[in-house]
């Protein structure tokens, strides 16, 4: 189920156009395997990636499951990081139309996660449960 979260988050975040805030926070649109991954990325110092995990147990009923992603937000310009990140959690927060379920967002601002090796970027974390995912 989380990877099924990711891949609708994926798809959000390739189709969104320059004129989104995200992407006007940014400074490009996102390209799948370029600045935009799943999972761990390979070394690149501006990405976007999303990290699923399992989230809390499922339901009593064992209908529904609330997955959980992690989205990690890696620049050059701690500004910019910053920036972007609150743009998403904007956008994403209580959002019904990106994936099958509600995501809420964990933290309503973002959390600075540390500077990669030799100060090439600063990485940036946001936190989301998917609400009420039915199976």
């Amino acid at each position: 189920m989380a990877d099924l979260v990711a891949s609708s988050l994926k798809a959000y975040f390739t189709s969104l156009t320059a004129t989104s805030n995200i992407v006007s926070e940014y400074g490009s649109t996102f390209t799948f395997g370029t600045n935009l991954f799943i999972g761990f990325e390979e070394d690149v110092d501006e990405c976007l990636s999303l990290i699923p995990y399992g989230g809390e147990p499922p339901s009593k009923e064992g209908d529904r499951q609330n997955p959980a992603i992690q989205i990690e937000l890696k620049s050059a310009s701690k500004a910019k990081a910053l920036k972007t990140m609150q743009s998403i959690i904007n956008a994403l927060h209580n959002n019904k139309s990106v994936c099958r379920g509600r995501i809420q967002a964990r933290n309503s601002s973002p959390i600075m996660f540390g500077i990669r090796e030799a100060g090439k970027s600063t990485i940036v974390v946001s936190n989301y449960y998917i609400k009420h995912v039915k199976l």
